[in-house]
């Protein structure tokens, strides 16, 4: 079952410190993040396109252009592939830099994805529970 993006925004607010204020919809808080206030929209982005929504949709959703779209997916892809690749390689979690942008990135993908499955996983059971 595709989450909807409103479902991916929940999972987005419980997995980062938003900024209130921001200038953009889902922009992260600065100081929590570590200057990377578009790591919640890079995250909410790359969720929503790998769960199958359109380009488009997410577009209007966070509003932004497809230009922007495809940068942040972009990076995301990059942040995720080299965030992948040092937590392989990591003997320990204590080594982890939690502040390494493609570390934080891939952690908090992961995350939010979680947070979806199991979000899916209580609707089934409560369906489950009516019948």
């Amino acid at each position: 079952m595709k989450p909807s993006l409103a479902d991916i925004e929940k999972g987005i607010r419980a997995n980062f410190i938003l900024n209130p204020n921001g200038n953009k919809y889902l922009e992260a808080d600065e100081k929590a993040e570590r200057d990377m206030k578009s790591a919640a929209r890079i995250v909410f982005i790359a969720v929503a396109a790998n769960a199958g929504h359109k380009a488009a949709d997410i577009c209007d959703y966070v509003d932004m252009t497809l230009l922007e779209f495809n940068h942040k997916l972009s990076k995301f892809r990059s942040y995720y592939r080299e965030g992948k690749t040092k937590t392989n390689s990591l003997t320990c979690y204590h080594q982890m830099d939690s502040f390494d942008p493609d570390l934080r990135i891939y952690r908090k993908y992961n995350l939010v994805t979680n947070y979806l499955n199991n979000l899916s996983s209580r609707r089934l059971f409560l369906l489950s529970q009516l019948k």
